[in-house]
């Protein structure tokens, strides 16, 4: 499957039509985006079924729970989802039923769940309160009775959502939409999509990280879990990463200077960088400013992993869009992996020509006139990923020319940027208005509460070994300088926990590099991102291979220091030994592959 991703928005949003009538003007792209409340549209025989099945399982089971004289409120029932360890219902909130449920005299403002594990988990908790054998002894859901039930209340469900959309399809008036497609038709191929959507990305793709030493195989963990929302700050170019952190701890200091740079140049860095305050990057991309926006950051920061989550997000994947996201709620996400669009042969196409190619390919279920009436209602929001996998210097300089050729085209769409820092030319982005930002380092508290997630995510039935292997990552983190080193980079913080699970955390810095080091530049890079060049290794091959070495946390200290172009010396002879001209990578093609997405 090519990794290029149409995630079509969920839940929240209209369904999309061709391009309004009489312009695309921002008063046209905004009622465009409006979608009628969920309670204003007819009640039709599935959304209907859905209510009626629910109704009958409450009362059912809150009858048993009162004969028992057991509790049966909202606040019992929300302990009670929450211990069934589904994923989604550590937020579960017990008054949602109040919405999902309401009286049968008021069955028309029944809202749709948009997330069908947290629905499940409820209709787990109330199978068991009316006497079902639903739930274990420790609260988690029964696989047995998952396996029994759940294909009939994804049927329920998914028809419900079909029906809605074709009911708001129908109140909008959409006709350029209609004349297209029928609305019955649309709403289920969208449903079928964000089925797909969830059977694709729900997973984080952890195996290039190796075996974790405990069951030789990485655990199961969904990006929802882990994602921890990082802050950005206002790009300052050529200041080098290890600088860039110095300021931010505050320890930059004349010693600490690489060479070339002066003591006042570091004053006006310190200047600069206190009167540039930190973001949050979500609140950044729904924004005004991130209508335009190029977000940077190191090896492992996060880039990859802020687009598959930000379009999960819109794609209605999350029990509720957060609210920094609440400006982008209604846009259809597109997420383009630019290493496959920098393809010799999509060079004299369209950025829409190979959209095209993607849907028919992967059969995403977004048709080039659906996509074409979305970009002229301005109702799309591109991610463009991986700027920096694009390894050929003038192929990347032509790759961003269509990329900010194809937003003045499409006035109305907010397009986003992803790309490392090293080897970035901001030029380009800047004549076109672009905004540009630094993703930074996970903070403290986000590194110990993606701690505690991980773990509890890697052992759901074992609460007290996740507990046993939190507190033992944490004590390296709070005590060991080089564990604390890496922890801030996401990808770096993600090899830890993964180290962590099989074995003792190293507290040699050596080790602790050597291991990150072998990560990021031979499994990550190579295996996961595909970005192995082709043998024999010319210079700009080992450019390139120079950018994954470039971050001083993944080099041992003063006396052990590997220096890169050393490195990419080494990696250059192996490769030519190693590396046919056009031979697979572990039982890979060379070239597209499956983006691996770490938080």
């Amino acid at each position: 499957m090519v990794s290029t991703t149409l995630l079509v928005s969920g839940g929240g949003s209209r369904v999309p039509g061709g391009p309004v009538a009489g312009g695309t003007g921002t008063r046209g792209r905004e009622a465009g985006r409006r979608a009628m409340p969920e309670n204003e549209l007819e009640l039709g025989p599935r959304r209907r079924a859905l209510h009626g099945v629910l109704l009958e399982l409450k009362e059912r089971a809150e009858q048993e729970r009162k004969a028992q004289q057991a509790l049966c409120g909202q606040l019992e029932l929300e302990k009670a989802v929450r211990r069934t360890g589904r994923a989604g219902t550590e937020r579960f909130a017990g008054k949602r039923i109040s919405s999902w449920v309401p009286p049968a005299g008021r069955a028309g403002e029944a809202q749709i769940p948009q997330d069908a594990e947290v629905l499940l988990a409820v209709v787990a908790v109330w199978s068991a309160w009316a006497g079902d054998p639903s739930l274990a002894a420790d609260g988690r859901v029964e696989e047995r009775w998952l396996r029994a039930e759940r294909a009939r209340w994804e049927r329920l469900l998914d028809g419900a959502r079909a029906e809605r959309e074709a009911a708001r399809m129908a109140a909008g008036g959409d006709a350029a939409a209609q004349g297209q497609v029928r609305a019955a038709e649309w709403a289920a191929a969208l449903e079928a999509y964000r089925r797909r959507v969830r059977e694709v990305h729900w997973r984080l793709n952890l195996d290039v990280l190796g075996a974790s030493g405990s069951a030789g195989e990485q655990p199961k963990i969904e990006v929802r879990q882990v994602f921890m929302p990082q802050s950005c700050r206002p790009h300052v170019a050529n200041v080098p990463g290890e600088v860039r952190r110095l300021l931010a701890a505050g320890e930059l200091a004349d010693t600490d200077l690489p060479p070339g740079m002066e003591a006042k140049t570091v004053r006006a860095l310190q200047e600069s960088y206190r009167a540039q305050p930190t973001r949050p990057v979500l609140e950044v991309l729904a924004g005004e400013a991130g209508r335009r926006v190029v977000v940077l950051g190191d090896p492992g920061a996060g880039k990859s992993t802020l687009a598959k989550y930000t379009a999960l997000a819109l794609a209605g994947a999350l029990e509720d869009l957060p609210a920094e996201l609440a400006g982008l709620d209604g846009l259809v996400p597109v997420v383009v992996e630019l290493r496959q669009y920098a393809q010799a042969q999509w060079r004299d196409r369209t950025i829409e020509d190979f959209l095209e190619h993607v849907d028919r390919q992967d059969r995403m279920c977004l048709t080039r006139p659906v996509l074409e009436g979305l970009l002229a209602q301005g109702r799309v929001l591109v991610f463009f990923d991986g700027l920096d996998e694009v390894f050929d210097p003038a192929v990347r300089a032509q790759t961003a020319r269509r990329i900010t050729a194809f937003a003045a085209d499409h006035a109305g769409v907010r397009v986003v940027v992803t790309s490392r820092e090293y080897g970035y030319r901001a030029g380009e982005f800047t004549a076109a208005g672009f905004t540009q930002v630094m993703l930074q380092d996970l903070e403290h508290g986000q590194v110990e509460q993606f701690i505690r997630r991980w773990y509890t995510a890697a052992h759901p039935e074992n609460p007290h070994l996740a507990s046993q292997l939190t507190q033992r990552l944490l004590g390296a983190v709070r005590g060991v300088r080089a564990v604390a080193e890496l922890a801030g980079n996401p990808l770096l913080l993600t090899v830890l926990a993964s180290m962590g699970l099989g074995k003792t955390i190293p507290r040699e810095r050596r080790e602790v590099y050597a291991h990150a080091v072998e990560v990021l530049i031979e499994q990550w890079d190579k295996d996961a991102k595909f970005l192995t060049p082709h043998s024999p290794v010319t210079g700009e091959a080992a450019q390139a291979l120079e950018w994954l070495n470039v971050d001083k946390r993944l080099l041992p200290g003063a006396g052990h220091r590997l220096r890169p172009a050393g490195r990419v010396r080494a990696l250059a002879d192996r490769d030519r030994r190693r590396v046919p001209r056009t031979g697979p990578v572990r039982g890979r093609v060379l070239g597209p592959g499956v983006q691996p997405d770490l938080p």
